[in-house]
């Protein structure tokens, strides 16, 4: 997986004089476009696809990433999942099936978590940011309570007693995985936490601001803004406005 889509080449072997993919003639069956090269060898079937994170938090993800993830034939339950969900994906590729698309979306989703699981379990200490973050035994357990109520009144002193350490410990070690200190972290997860009720749900801008943590509706258009750099109402103009009232 190509974590940010740079230019690459892909050979049978390195004495191969490679060719570019643009000059090879395509055809398009059951609204898959297709490219048939070569001949002679043995068969090779490429399915390739792409990611689109429309999340807030998707550039800041995918800059945590190595440019590229390579998951090698291996035994394991993780690598087993993966082989099922790739054979699932092309056996789906091949028919014209009603629902196909929506199908084939929800499999590459799950086979980019399952290539970031197992890109995670075998890290040998490159993960950092929120990744290396998320696989720290005591700041991990922090980020999924922060995660999961984002609502609640977390402070480092909090959260510390909630995962076991000393505040200044928590506070050193959450800042220096993060980046960031926890009030930060805390109030840019709610931010993409709102952003995310705005996306086909009919909330307003009050009830929002409350499910992540504010207790007035100005309150949390001044934070909102000073992090989207639009106003909640501006926001939802930008998504079509078709998310509810403002």
């Amino acid at each position: 997986m190509l974590a940010r889509g740079e230019a690459h080449v892909l050979f049978d072997d390195p004495s191969t004089r490679p060719v570019s993919v643009r000059a090879i003639p395509t055809r398009t069956d059951h609204g898959v476009m297709l490219l048939e090269h070569g001949g002679g060898g043995h068969e090779t079937r490429i399915v390739c696809g792409k990611f689109v994170l429309e999340h807030e938090s998707g550039a800041a993800l995918l800059a945590l990433l190595p440019p590229m993830l390579h998951v090698g034939a291996g035994r394991g339950a993780l690598t087993e999942w993966i082989e099922t969900t790739l054979s699932l994906l092309d056996h789906e590729v091949e028919r014209d099936d009603p629902g196909a698309d929506a199908i084939l979306g929800r499999i590459a989703d799950v086979l980019f978590v399952q290539v970031l699981r197992r890109w995670l379990a075998s890290d040998t200490g490159s993960a950092r940011g929120w990744l290396a973050a998320a696989q720290d035994p005591h700041i991990g357990r922090a980020l999924k309570l922060i995660h999961d109520d984002p609502s609640a009144r977390w402070s480092a002193s909090t959260l510390a007693a909630k995962v076991g350490m000393s505040r200044s410990r928590f506070f050193e070690r959450f800042t220096a995985l993060l980046g960031e200190p926890p009030a930060r972290y805390v109030t840019r997860w709610r931010m993409h936490r709102a952003t995310d009720l705005m996306q086909g749900r009919r909330w307003s801008t009050a009830q929002i601001a409350a499910r992540v943590g504010y207790a007035s509706e100005d309150s949390f258009t001044k934070v909102f803004k000073r992090h989207l750099g639009v106003s909640p109402s501006a926001y939802r103009r930008r998504l079509g406005g078709a998310n509810g009232r403002a």
